[in-house]
């Protein structure tokens, strides 16, 4: 009993790891929200029988107790535990979605939920391409974080993302539901670096009130630099870029308000609505 206690209790925290994990992965097929805690309970339980398995090695050690045997059930142990937390880790960050693109994600739907608002507060129309980063900020208090990609390298003043051109002075009742509306792009950097200050964007009373923004321009905000056309963004496939998500792909905001991770094999299968090229009729 002694011995089972000091070689096989962490072989079986191990074992209760494995069987944590596979339950985890049973509960995410099945779309149940704890499925992620089980996953970090998997990974937590190996930690705890390889810790188990050195302390026990240890003990030995210390107690001069130098059977063979022993000291194989040990080792094999602790080897056991790095190669299950291992094997749990890589499973986890496979099964689990990219938390930056889940961010990116949801900064483009709430995107997505000020111009729908904009379109209904104005005959329909979706915003003027060449200003909607300002428009939505003026007069759909949209917050200047949600034009930022997380893992771009964009700033409080400007954007991650660009509107489709075809989009302008179009009406959104009269568009395609899978026509891109919003995408990820790096359009607007130089080479030669931030030039302007962001009180230079047209915004920028309304952006310096934000309190979300409070740290970023407590001292000297109008010295801020950015890039003067990382902003108000507009384009068609020609600026849509992997980039901001390790060369996967890109989230792209839909006509029908969803936001999808397009893999960028598949980004020539994107509707841009190029018939939508020729002039509608003008808002008044």
């Amino acid at each position: 009993m002694k011995y089972i206690k000091k070689y096989l209790y962490p072989l079986l925290i191990a074992a209760l790891s494995i069987v944590s994990f596979l339950l985890g992965v049973f509960l995410i097929i099945i779309e149940i929200d704890a499925a992620k805690n089980i996953i970090l309970l998997s990974l937590l339980l190996a930690i705890i029988a390889f810790i188990c398995g050195v302390i026990v090695l240890v003990k030995d050690i210390i107690r001069k107790d130098y059977v063979f045997k022993r000291y194989a059930a040990n080792i094999s142990t602790i080897l056991l535990s790095v190669i299950i937390f291992c094997t749990l880790y890589l499973a986890h960050r496979i099964a689990t979605p990219d938390g930056s693109k889940v961010v990116c994600g949801t900064h483009l739907s709430g995107l997505g939920k000020a111009i729908s608002t904009y379109a209904n507060d104005y005959d329909d129309y979706y915003p003027d391409c060449n200003q909607w980063c300002d428009l939505l900020i003026l007069f759909e208090d949209a917050g200047a974080r949600i034009f930022i990609c997380d893992k771009s390298d964009a700033i409080i003043g400007e954007s991650s993302y660009a509107m489709n051109i075809n989009l302008n002075d179009k009406k959104l009742s009269q568009i395609e539901p899978n026509t891109v509306v919003l995408f990820d792009t790096i359009h607007g950097k130089d080479p030669n670096g931030r030039d302007v200050t962001v009180s230079s964007r047209y915004s920028y009373k309304v952006l310096k009130e934000m309190g979300e923004d409070i740290d970023f321009f407590r001292k000297n905000p109008e010295k801020q630099k950015v890039y003067e056309d990382r902003w108000n963004q507009s384009g068609g496939p020609e600026i849509l870029t992997a980039e901001n998500h390790n060369g996967q792909g890109a989230n792209i905001l839909f006509v029908d308000s969803h936001v999808e991770f397009i893999k960028i094999e598949d980004f020539n299968n994107l509707n841009w609505g190029n018939d939508l090229s020729e002039p509608n009729d003008k808002r008044n």
